[in-house]
């Protein structure tokens, strides 16, 4: 799984609080939240659901009541259209409601929101083409489920023309405090055409949480006139709890497990599986045949399906029984998108050290693989060993090439701001970018991105999964940063806002079967005019642990250099280094060449099969789905020790332009520029003194580099 998810998760944790409520708050674009909060999902006419009645629920306890007594003017045959309920000057859809038209406000005096509504003599009427009413932001978290029940009143001042073709419906969503993304979608009713004779309707929603919105309204080809009236919202306390699913487990292809939490008391559970056929509709729901419906399970909270089609999704919903009473189900299904661990490689082909051509066996609903070639280190003593060190000396390009940005020389128009890709020309293999770049000999992070998309779209740096569990998971992770600055719009009016880094920790959770954070730290006092080192201390490391760097706040760059991560090894431990790569290849073969200093290696090989992401499925946040074949042997060579911290083939240093540089083993030297450019290669002498230019320059040797700054 890649960490689109992780960054969500990091998103949503205290470190990054104080980062977007900088940010001001701005309405949705008018003419797309009006779209999208009165089309009310036209599948939904093919295939509607019924609500079930609220008193076989459980015990109902009113929250509120709107009788519109505050909508005076007019009268139920004739609205007075000349003061209309909605403000103009609110761009915000959800809450553009003139207040003093409503006897209710929610929780915190949000105010309601309207679409071509008009005062009718105690009555709200809705005119025209399209009409909508949506209640305040409702805490419908009182009871168990989030279960609530909306009645109201509802009928036509004239009868319907027999050719119109309309559609009544009523949704919720729990909107996260309103927040722009992520948004979770609860149960979408058509109802049922009203006519000119006052009716009742009811409704019950459940898994609403403290920021629940409700909203009804019609779409029309002719106009109509549609009167609402005594609105009530209840709590309601259920007789038997809805199950909590807690996901699938054993996947195998053809066989996996449900499983949920048990509901105190429950004599059994009825669960239902389904085979999503094809997903459609502006909230996705799927068009879907049922495997099997309402089968019963007793004593246990688990379900083993025999016989599934590999790859096939398959989405599952549980009722809990008890005595007489049943449940309801989850108003969202919990979906099992799955694909089987692939084969570890095999058929290796191991050319003169130079590369590895290795062949695997297809996986079911992989649509691409990454092959990676792997390095055993084993550590010779006990001590602190390095086991990532990145200067990006060598870092290239997605197309392969040196870039010439620097922190003086940015890229003036970002054309180079790839979405995702994974970083070429470095030491260890699988880390990415996302919204960012390599510069000259860094990494860039844009952080406009999580500026502008209030956080949806945060740059970041990120590892692959690697094993941080020894030494009981501490490790230190020390990075240099560049920042920068720029005038922007903050609560506070236009001010500088400066780019803030964070560093986060996530590790997998076998239950859920995804990555969770587990730590993290921000650093919000990067220079702007220099580089800075900073230094974190994790604890909390296991063996599938991902690192990601985030940079946030401002809308500007964070630059990125000289990253290292230390751990406390014993003699004998052994890390797993991915030396190369080949990403995103559509066959089932792949041909990796072994850097020329590694050559001589223990060398391993994996293959991971990768499965974009269920667009269906709009409350998950990940971009890929992966799944690691277990790790194979391809040439027992060199066990490369693991060096201790400061151990380095050479030491140097400079003094008005000439660089002295100590080799006392006699190492191969090369003095380049930052772009790859050979400056000297002097001989394998114990002691080297060259004459250089001012400038940056790299010395290499042994898989070794430092940067001077003549």
């Amino acid at each position: 799984m890649r960490l689109k998810t992780l960054l969500v998760v990091a998103l949503t944790t205290g470190c990054l609080t104080c980062a977007s409520a900088q940010i001001t708050t701005r309405a949705l674009n008018n003419s797309t939240a009006e779209s999208a909060s009165l089309k009310l999902d036209r599948i939904l006419q093919d295939k509607g659901s019924k609500s079930p009645k609220a008193e076989e629920v459980g015990k109902l306890e009113l929250l509120f009541k709107e009788d519109f007594s505050n909508m005076k003017k007019g009268s139920t045959t004739k609205p007075d259209m000349d003061n209309p309920v909605k403000d103009e000057s609110i761009s915000y859809v959800y809450q553009n409601a003139k207040p003093e038209f409503f006897t209710t406000k929610g929780p915190k005096g949000e105010n309601w929101g309207v679409e071509n509504a008009f005062s009718a003599g105690g009555a709200v009427a809705l005119y025209g083409t399209v009409g909508r009413l949506t209640t305040p932001i409702l805490n419908a978290t009182k009871f168990s489920g989030g279960i609530v029940a909306i009645r109201f009143k509802i009928r036509l001042v004239e009868p319907m023309p027999a050719d119109n073709q309309c559609y009544f419906g009523i949704q919720a969503a729990e909107t996260r405090n309103m927040s722009r993304n992520g948004w979770t979608y609860l149960e979408n009713y058509i109802m049922p055409n009203p006519t000119t004779e006052w009716q009742t309707y009811e409704y019950v929603f459940s898994g609403g949480g403290p920021s629940t919105m409700y909203n009804m309204g019609f779409e029309s080809k002719s106009e109509l006139t549609v009167l609402i009236d005594d609105l009530e919202v209840y709590y309601i306390d259920p007789f038997v709890s809805i199950p909590e699913l807690t996901g699938h487990t054993d996947y195998t292809g053809k066989t996996f497990t449900l499983n949920w939490k048990p509901v105190e008391a429950a004599t059994s559970y009825l669960v239902s599986l389904n085979k999503i056929v094809e997903s459609t509709g502006p909230q996705q729901r799927e068009l879907q045949e049922a495997i099997f419906t309402d089968r019963e399970v007793k004593g246990a909270n688990s379900f083993k399906v025999t016989d599934a089609e590999s790859g096939a999704i398959y989405n599952y919903t549980v009722k809990a029984k008890k005595g007489d009473k049943v449940s309801l189900k989850q108003v969202n299904p919990t979906i099992i998108f799955d694909m089987e661990i692939p084969k570890a490689p095999e058929n290796a082909a191991f050319n003169d050290e130079t590369s590895i051509k290795a062949t695997w066996k297809a996986v079911p609903a992989a649509k691409a693989y990454n092959y990676y070639v792997l390095r055993k280190r084993v550590a010779e003593k006990d001590g602190p060993m390095v086991i990532t060190n990145e200067n990006y000396s060598d870092v290239l390009s997605v197309d392969d090439e040196k870039s010439e940005f620097t922190v003086d020389s940015p890229d003036p128009d970002a054309k180079v701001y790839h979405s995702q890709h994974y970083l070429k020309g470095v030491n260890q293999y699988g880390w990415f970018v996302r919204y960012g770049v390599p510069y000259s000999s860094y990494i860039c992070l844009d952080a406009w991105h999580s500026f502008s998309s209030y956080m949806e779209n945060v740059a970041t740096l990120q590892s692959i999964p690697m094993d941080l569990s020894k030494d009981g998971g501490k490790f230190t992770l020390s990075v240099k940063y560049h920042g920068g600055e720029v005038e922007a719009d903050t609560d506070q009016g236009k001010k500088m806002v400066p780019v803030w880094a964070i560093v986060a920790l996530f590790t997998y959770d076998e239950q859920t079967g995804k990555y969770k954070q587990v730590e993290s730290f921000r650093s919000e006092d990067i220079p702007v005019d220099a580089w800075k080192d900073y230094t974190y201390n994790f604890t909390k490391g296991t063996a599938k642990s991902i690192v990601g760097i985030f940079a946030v706040n401002g809308p500007t760059n964070l630059y990125v250099d000289n990253l290292k991560i230390t751990q406390n090894y014993k003699a004998g431990d052994e890390f797993l280094d991915r030396i190369a790569m080949v990403p995103f290849t559509t066959e089932t073969e792949a041909t990796a060449t072994i850097p020329e200093k590694w050559k001589g290696s223990y060398l391993l090989h994996q293959v991971v099969a990768l499965r974009p992401l269920l667009k269906s499925n709009p409350n998950d946040s990940t971009s890929s789905l992966e799944r690691y074949s277990e790790i194979s042997e391809v040439h027992k060579g060199s066990t490369a020790i693991l060096k201790p911290t400061n151990w380095e083939p050479f030491t140097y240093t400079y003094n008005k332009g000439c660089l002295v540089i100590n080799n006392p083993e006699g190492h191969s030297i090369r003095v380049i520029t930052p772009s790859g450019s050979l400056v000297a290669q002097p001989s394998n002498n114990k002691q080297i003194t060259l004459q250089l230019a001012k400038g940056i320059y790299l010395i290499v040797s042994e898989g070794y580099v430092a940067k001077v700054a003549l």
